[in-house]
């Protein structure tokens, strides 16, 4: 009888224990830490839903209506026009699902990655823009330095240059066409 009552004396501590660290280890897990914020408003036209010097955090983001200018982490400066829905995966990648943008690309953020319904696109060091339609169709037309494009299903990519511009259908069919950057 004795050691039945040591041993669930032992097991009411271990609980004990186990309740008293749990808020240690939930507290220190990467979950339960702060989001950073991976990009800042630097402004917004004729939208009120952002104001200048706000932050935005990874995942998400529309906007219905006007133009919004932020700046990433990584020195990225987007141009987005609405209406537009993306994905900010981290500084380095986007989901861009619909809308028009124009990435400006430092040095340091070479390799900025955007992916839309029937495209990957990687920055080689320029400024570039990037419209989704609403089938998911794309284009990408380079304004100054280089990119590498190719439809989500192949593996080859096609690296293009200032003035080039490419559409990738919405079944991923990749089509030269004439560059208009005022387009965006």
């Amino acid at each position: 009888a004795q050691n039945q009552k040591t041993s669930f004396n032992l097991v009411k501590w271990a609980a004990v224990a186990c309740l008293l660290l749990l808020p240690v280890f939930y507290f220190n897990s990467p979950s339960a830490v702060q989001a950073t914020p991976i990009a800042t408003i630097a402004k917004s036209i004729g939208t009120k839903k952002f104001t200048t010097h706000s932050q935005v955090f990874s995942g998400d983001f529309t906007l219905e209506k006007g133009y919004t200018e932020l700046t990433l982490t990584n020195g990225v400066r987007l141009t987005l026009e609405a209406p537009i829905k993306l994905d900010f995966k981290n500084p380095d990648l986007i989901h861009l699902y619909k809308g028009n943008l124009v990435a400006n690309v430092p040095e340091q953020a070479i390799g900025f990655t955007v992916l839309t319904p029937s495209s990957e696109i990687i920055d080689l060091g320029t400024e570039f823009a990037v419209g989704v339609s609403d089938t998911g169709a794309s284009e990408v037309h380079v304004m100054q330095g280089e990119v590498k494009a190719r439809p989500l299903k192949e593996q080859k990519f096609v690296n293009l240059y200032k003035d080039d511009a490419r559409a990738f259908s919405a079944e991923q069919q990749m089509s030269i066409i004439e560059s208009d950057p005022m387009r965006f």
